[in-house]
């Protein structure tokens, strides 16, 4: 028979700092974000730094040569042929090579040694070789410049001639 005086005993209530004390955190808290937020070491800013102002500088060489190009070239060619010379020599600039161009077209007014001297500025501005450059205009300006080999142009390019309309000009960069 089951003795009914037995009692059973209600377990304590537990408080909240015995539940700290009787359950360990099993799962670490987060790190804070100063925790996991390391500084850069010295290295990485110093490279971090170098690419900026090599950026900087390329930036800075792209913009003049595009002022240059629409200062000079806006009254010699269309609004749309224009647009597709910034590009060109956007791509130009990068050191990539030029797919699919469709060459502009200028004034009559500008020949082929204007297109030379022209290329040449701009070549200058990006420190490019003359075999690059002779090349370039040869397919951007291929309309101006169908009589020339590439060869003929690269030598060209820097040669003084008497009337035209476009000078030289070294101090792009």
């Amino acid at each position: 028979m089951k003795n009914h005086n037995d009692t059973v005993s209600a377990p304590e209530a537990l408080t909240i700092e015995d539940s700290n004390q009787a359950a360990p955190n099993v799962i670490d808290p987060a790190p804070t974000a100063e925790e996991t937020i390391s500084e850069p070491s010295e290295y990485e800013v110093m490279r971090t730094n170098a690419i900026a102002k090599k950026n900087h500088v390329i930036q800075t060489k792209l913009e003049k040569a595009l002022n240059y190009t629409k200062q000079t070239m806006v009254a010699y060619m269309s609004e749309e042929d224009l647009n597709r010379l910034y590009a060109y020599i956007v791509e130009y600039s990068s050191g990539d090579t030029l797919q699919k161009i469709s060459p502009v077209k200028v004034d009559s007014q500008l020949k082929s040694i204007d297109i030379m001297y022209f290329g040449w500025n701009i070549g200058k501005a990006f420190g490019r070789k003359r075999v690059h450059t002779a090349t370039f205009i040869k397919n951007v300006f291929a309309h101006t410049l169908r009589d020339l080999e590439i060869s003929t142009i690269e030598h060209k390019m820097s040669h003084t001639e008497s009337v035209c309309h476009i000078k030289l000009n070294g101090n792009l960069s």
